[in-house]
């Protein structure tokens, strides 16, 4: 029989969470939904025929772009994963190489019903993406979302005053 050890510290490091972010057809087919209704509303505006032909080029090359990077995370700057503490701290996202993870800050997160709008601030910029809760882990969205959206509810400083939590839905009692 072998004896425990009960004093001994911990080998491991400090415990995170990740999300490894998959590309949905369903949020690409929602992106290019919301970029014909973007074209549409320049075609159909009352603007000059020159003016309308170079705003459809900006708006179609913008959006193919964004389809690129932010929805099928092609690209060196697309956010492919996202690891966070699972007691309080920072957020890291990784992007483009894998290996290049930045410290980051949620800024405007949204949800709308199964796409999730994420939008985190870094040293670099801003690293953004639109996610289809159905194509991604579900053990790990569901604590993704209880760390972005119930906290910025209890009033937490590291989220924005301005964010919509589940608190925002329903009537206060």
């Amino acid at each position: 029989m072998s004896l425990t050890t009960r004093n001994t510290p911990s080998s491991a490091g400090a415990s995170f969470n990740r999300i490894d972010f998959i590309p949905s057809l369903r949020a690409g087919a929602a992106w290019v939904l919301w970029l014909m209704l973007a074209m549409a509303s320049i075609l159909l505006a009352e603007l000059p025929a020159l003016l309308e032909c170079l705003l459809a080029i900006l708006v179609a090359g913008a959006g193919g772009l964004a389809l690129w990077r932010f929805v099928f995370l092609r690209g060196s700057r697309a956010l492919r994963a996202l690891e966070w503490p699972v007691s309080e701290g920072t957020f890291h996202v990784c992007i483009g190489v894998p290996g290049r993870r930045l410290p980051a800050v949620p800024e405007g997160c949204r949800r709308y019903g199964p796409l999730w709008l994420l939008r985190f601030e870094t040293a670099e910029g801003v690293a953004q993406l639109l996610v289809d809760a159905r194509c991604q882990d579900a053990r790990a969205l569901r604590r993704l979302g209880r760390r972005l959206f119930d906290a910025s509810a209890s009033g937490d400083a590291a989220f924005p005053v301005g964010r919509q939590g589940p608190d925002t839905i329903r009537p206060k009692v």
